[in-house]
């Protein structure tokens, strides 16, 4: 692979004769570290016309910084699979990239065939998470999994910007504001939007904090320049505990459900690996099992909770299905405060919501439950349908519902049956791939995008995706896949 420098310890002579133009691999590289040195920033605290309408705000950001490196990164992917031939492509090729491909094959269909396609396209007002928006994530996927880049400057940029944000928010919960950060809107927490949308980022600031603090270091880097090496990587825990410590603190400020489910699934994970981490490998496997564990739950309550919470019977029929002979009695399950509850109170209105989308997901036809109403159709296509529309003007007056507040739910009606398990698989074959590689030295980004995963995949379980969270997921599973095909490059 051509450098472009002269190679040390070399005669003038053999580096002429060796001396090459830079590689698309190392253009590629470039290209994305200015794309992610750019983009955390941007995403972290643009605004416009004051910290308001934030929804659109971060989306024109997103896409006015990802389009324009679009092309190079593609021509510099073309190029480099052109070089790296079938052989070397085949190796690395894996079940989480055929995953994405198929994800984002089933979401084109589900654009061509969608309720309204212009709506589709980018996305609904104030969400954006049109075809073309999903897309950009998978690619950006692609990208990160094929250049990689140098971790520490990324991770630098990051943690500064996350604790920044974080801080903001704390100060101004405190009644201490620094900024004029809600503008017109009472509900904006700090510089990134409402109270779910701040709640998706600060998912991956913790993500990224609990990576750093429980990564493992190369132990022949460290036996090569032990002072130096130890006091960055102390200096780097210090750091990564302060932003943990903001994670803390702002989630509990918030008072958002949404942050309390961050600290639920983060910190058991992180005293899990801690406590069981061993040099024999038990402490991996476990944390793999851990993992694995928190992942199915999580995939299962994002589907099957709403499901529960809205149609009591749906419980009824769990349970005499699990012992037949038991007769059940309906208004027991209408009087439990827990999942068997059907209250449309719940969670700021999550139980009507939840309700409303099961009705909606109930009346499609079969063509639609497979490829769905079209990306970010939801709002469209209840508002057209005079029984939804009825439901939704009932329960939420002139409020305007756009997604049904819990991601797989929305994936399903929106994308369909298809896109939904393409984009399953996406994820759970990448949480077993990164989990079997815990094992390896400098496994920060492996820890980084399994953290995202749980932590991410938690809040969205109650939530929904968003272009200042959603995309910097994609990214570091790309990044860890990166990180462990080229141990040692990108460091």
């Amino acid at each position: 692979m051509g450098r472009g420098l002269p190679v040390p310890g070399v005669s003038g002579a053999e580096n002429a004769k060796t001396k090459k133009l830079p590689s698309a691999e190392r253009i590629g590289g470039i290209l994305f570290a200015a794309y992610l040195f750019v983009l955390i920033p941007v995403l972290s605290f643009y605004m416009k016309d004051g910290y308001r309408d934030l929804g659109n705000a971060k989306f024109e950001a997103y896409r006015l910084v990802s389009l324009p490196f679009i092309v190079p990164l593609f021509l510099c992917a073309v190029i480099r699979l052109v070089k790296a031939g079938r052989a070397k492509l085949s190796k690395r090729f894996c079940l989480t990239d055929a995953a994405a491909l198929s994800y984002a094959f089933f979401l084109t269909c589900s654009h061509l065939l969608s309720f309204d396609r212009t709506e589709s396209l980018w996305g609904t007002t104030g969400w954006h998470l049109g075809w073309l928006t999903e897309l950009l994530f998978i690619a950006f996927y692609f990208f990160a999994r094929l250049f990689p880049v140098r971790l520490k400057p990324v991770a630098f940029i990051g943690c500064l910007c996350a604790g920044a944000v974080l801080l903001l928010a704390i100060t101004d919960r405190l009644g201490l504001p620094i900024l004029p950060f809600r503008g017109f809107d009472y509900s904006f927490v700090s510089t990134i939007g409402n109270v779910d949308w701040y709640c998706g980022y600060l998912a991956m600031a913790c993500a990224v904090a609990c990576a750093v603090l429980l990564r493992r270091d190369d132990a022949r880097s460290v036996k090569e320049n032990p002072v130096r090496k130890n006091a960055l990587s102390m200096t780097g825990r210090v750091g990564a505990l302060l932003l943990l410590l903001l994670v803390d603190l702002s989630a509990i400020s918030q008072g958002a459900s949404a942050g309390l489910i961050i600290l639920g699934i983060s910190i058991p994970a992180m005293l899990a690996f801690s406590a069981f981490r061993s040099e024999t490998g038990r402490g991996p496997r476990f944390f793999r099992g851990i993992f694995a564990l928190l992942l199915l739950l999580i995939f299962c309550g994002i589907l099957l909770l709403p499901l529960f919470w809205s149609e009591p019977s749906a419980t009824i029929r769990l349970f005499q299905w699990i012992d037949p002979a038991a007769r059940l009695d309906r208004s027991r399950f209408t009087s439990v405060p827990l999942i068997t509850h059907a209250s449309d109170e719940f969670g700021n209105g999550r139980g009507a919501i939840w309700r409303i989308s099961w009705e909606l997901w109930r009346e499609l036809p079969l063509l639609r439950r497979l490829f769905g109403i079209g990306p970010d159709n939801f709002a469209v296509y209840a508002y057209a349908s005079p029984h939804i529309n009825l439901l939704v003007t009932t329960a939420f007056g002139a409020a305007r519902l756009t997604n049904a507040h819990a991601e797989m739910l929305t994936v399903l009606i929106d994308e369909g049956i298809l896109a939904a398990v393409s984009w399953s698989v996406f994820m759970l074959s990448a949480c077993v791939k990164l989990c079997a590689r815990l094992k390896q030295p400098r496994n920060g980004l492996t820890l980084a995008a399994l953290f995202a995963m749980v932590t991410l995949g938690a809040v969205q379980a109650v939530t929904f995706r968003t272009v200042s969270a959603t995309p910097m997921l994609y990214i570091l599973i790309g990044m860890a896949f990166s990180q462990n095909c080229h141990t040692g490059e990108n460091e």
